[in-house]
């Protein structure tokens, strides 16, 4: 099964670091690996597993030392597809080919929306409304002083 530690990437030049799990679902061990992977620039890289062969029933787990450096057209693509292929090698030389491919999506980071108008907090909102309560009766007791002269 074809991996990454990235679940997404958000621009040019972020890495993606890829990795496959390999599970044996024979009934023989399996001696050598020989991968491909052409986003990784991989063609034939052999995994000797003859000192420790994957038994039927195991995993093996490789990462691969290069990240994967994502590129404008990946970022046009809003994607980035990558195709593994392993062939598995039986002591006897009988071979198994496995391909799988893995996408890791361009993540959507929204733009900084600026807020509109202003923020009012709740205190300059009460101040105001009692000045202005101020004011107006202010302004009326002038109005009766006036009035009863």
């Amino acid at each position: 099964e074809k991996l990454a530690h990235e679940k997404s990437f958000a621009k040019a030049g972020d890495l993606i670091h890829y990795y496959f799990e390999l599970t044996n679902e024979g009934i023989v061990p399996v001696v050598k690996l020989t991968v491909n992977d052409p986003k990784l620039g991989i063609e034939d890289l052999v995994i000797d597993l003859g000192d420790d062969p994957l038994m039927p029933g195991d995993t093996l787990t490789y990462e691969f030392a290069e990240a994967y450096v994502v590129t404008e057209a990946d970022v046009a693509a809003g994607k980035v597809e990558n195709v593994l292929t392993v062939i598995g090698e039986s002591p006897d030389g009988a071979e198994d080919e496995v391909t799988d491919d893995l996408v890791v999506p361009m993540e959507k980071i929204l733009p900084h929306v600026p807020s509109t108008g202003e923020y009012i907090s709740r205190w300059t909102a009460i101040g105001a409304l009692i000045l202005g309560g101020a004011v107006a009766l202010i302004l009326i007791n002038r109005r009766r002083k006036l009035n009863q002269s």
